[in-house]
């Protein structure tokens, strides 16, 4: 039987299913959007 456990977003507080990482989709997204953002800050200042 398989069964889908719900846990919530650390960073947000929304309720997701459980997987390995304990960010929803959304703040996935975002932290790579952020990360993005960074680096190519940090090329363009090279």
């Amino acid at each position: 039987m398989i069964q889908k456990l719900w846990n919530t977003c650390k960073k947000c507080g929304c309720e997701k299913p459980e997987d390995t990482e304990k960010l929803c989709e959304q703040c996935k997204a975002n932290r790579r959007q952020f990360w993005n953002d960074l680096t190519k800050v940090g090329m363009s200042s090279l």
